[in-house]
């Protein structure tokens, strides 16, 4: 049997909160930072990562954070250091001894913490060994977005998220993703970019027991069981990928990571046919779905006018404004 190699898994959140000593418990021979109200939630889904593991000895650590807000500590990419001391603080009182941050190191982050996540990988120069974006995402545009990000990046986000990692936001993700793909190739993209949508599971799920986002999520269509197994088998896919385990694991990652692929696409392509169809028009569209623009449909539409008449309307062709308020005046 190939030899095993630890990796440590950070969860850092906007929602963490831990006892003033940070404690631990074994589960299946993996260290686990228990702590209070949604720390102990995230526990659940750390565990259910740990459970999904193989070939490797994987340590998960939640730290500690101030005013249980990443976000106070951790702003922007410049000034993530206050972060970063509890993070490293929170890993010395583990068992997890990391000799190569870049091959050992995964951060992960939910929520806002997924904000916290990404800056914090910008500030640390990226010297980790991979990204894990739970209902949240790295920079849209720029050396941080999904097409530039310099180490493997994983998103991820429940189908009824109401918040800002909802189905639409991960179109733009996903976009990124297959453009990735069609320069470096399907699995590649699936290894170091994945993006993909959790068929019926929303926000909270990531921290079972804690309802994040109040009136925005549509309740859970799954039951938790699922929902962690689901988050489980995703993130451990990622994780066995950019990790040393053996073929026989990484072969069964990407069979995954493909399967879960299937309804991301279902879900995000329609998106992107729309996002299409704001600016220009579509030269082969859905059946069903006008060539567009949508300004000129909606031209259309709004001057009602008869099929013996429509050829009649001479209205200036729509500009897809993308500059700001001031290029409607």
């Amino acid at each position: 049997m190939q030899a095993t190699k630890k990796h440590k898994f950070w969860s850092c959140t906007a929602h963490l909160v831990s006892d003033s000593t940070v404690s631990f418990k074994t589960v299946a021979g993996k260290n686990v930072t228990p702590g209070l109200r949604v720390n102990e939630n995230h526990k659940m889904t750390g565990e259910a990562i740990q459970n999904a593991t193989a070939d490797i000895r994987l340590a998960v650590v939640i730290p500690q954070v101030f005013q249980r807000l990443c976000i106070t500590t951790c702003p922007g990419k410049s000034v993530c250091s206050p972060l970063k001391g509890p993070i490293d603080d929170a890993v010395s009182k583990s068992s997890f001894r990391g000799t190569h941050p870049k091959e050992d190191t995964f951060i992960a982050g939910h929520s806002p913490g997924a904000t916290c996540a990404n800056f914090l990988m910008q500030g640390c120069d990226y010297e980790y060994a991979g990204l894990l974006e739970f209902g949240g995402f790295v920079d849209l545009i720029g050396n941080a977005s999904v097409a530039n990000f310099s180490i493997p990046v994983l998103h991820m986000a429940g189908e009824v998220d109401g918040g800002g990692a909802r189905v639409s936001s991960m179109a733009s993700l996903y976009a990124q993703s297959l453009a990735f793909a069609d320069s470096h190739g399907l699995e590649e993209s699936l290894i170091k970019k994945p993006v993909q949508i959790l068929e019926g599971l929303d926000r909270s799920d990531f921290c079972p027991g804690f309802f994040v986002t109040k009136t925005k999520d549509c309740k859970s269509e799954v039951t938790q069981d699922v929902a962690l197994d689901t988050i489980g088998e995703v993130a451990s896919a990622f994780l066995h990928l950019n990790a040393p385990t053996s073929n026989a694991t990484k072969q069964a990652a990407i069979e995954v990571t493909k399967k879960r692929l299937t309804f991301t696409k279902e879900m995000a392509e329609p998106f992107l046919t729309a996002f299409q169809l704001e600016g220009a028009e579509v030269a082969s569209p859905p059946a069903g779905v006008p060539a567009g623009p949508w300004c000129n449909v909606g031209q259309d539409a709004v001057a009602d006018l008869s099929p013996s008449d429509a050829g009649k309307l001479k209205a200036e062709k729509c500009t897809l404004i993308t500059g700001g308020l001031h290029q409607f005046e």
